[in-house]
């Protein structure tokens, strides 16, 4: 009986360090399909500034448009968007690190820096 048990246990050992070459194989494709997919994506994502930047006032209806949002901006809030002239997602070399969210504001008597960044 314990031959038998030895035969088993090394098989489900055999099976575990197949899984976890897969597991890595796996982690390492999408890591470059994540990557690929970022690099195609910010072409788009500036294309898309670009049109939103002809649009007047397009930050401030966004955001005053989002439900969940809309209450929590005050009347200065909205003033300040007056300024807001482009957001920008981007996404750290190494995708799992995360990313950051930079809001790029026009000149204004707001405040004096004309990028707020958030980092995720």
């Amino acid at each position: 009986m314990a031959a038998a048990e030895d035969i088993h246990g090394e098989a489900i050992e055999k099976l575990k360090q197949i899984q976890d070459e897969l597991e890595k194989i796996n982690e390492k494709e999408l890591l470059e399909i994540k990557q690929k997919h970022n690099e195609m994506s910010k072409l788009l994502y500036d294309k898309r500034n670009n049109v939103i930047e002809s649009i007047p006032d397009f930050w401030k209806t966004a955001f005053l448009g989002h439900t969940d949002l809309r209450n929590l901006l005050s009347e200065e809030d909205q003033e300040v968007f007056k300024y807001f002239s482009s957001l920008e997602v981007e996404n750290h070399e190494d995708v799992k690190s995360g990313y950051s969210i930079t809001f790029n504001f026009n000149p204004n008597r707001h405040f004096s820096d004309a990028k707020i960044v958030k980092l995720f």
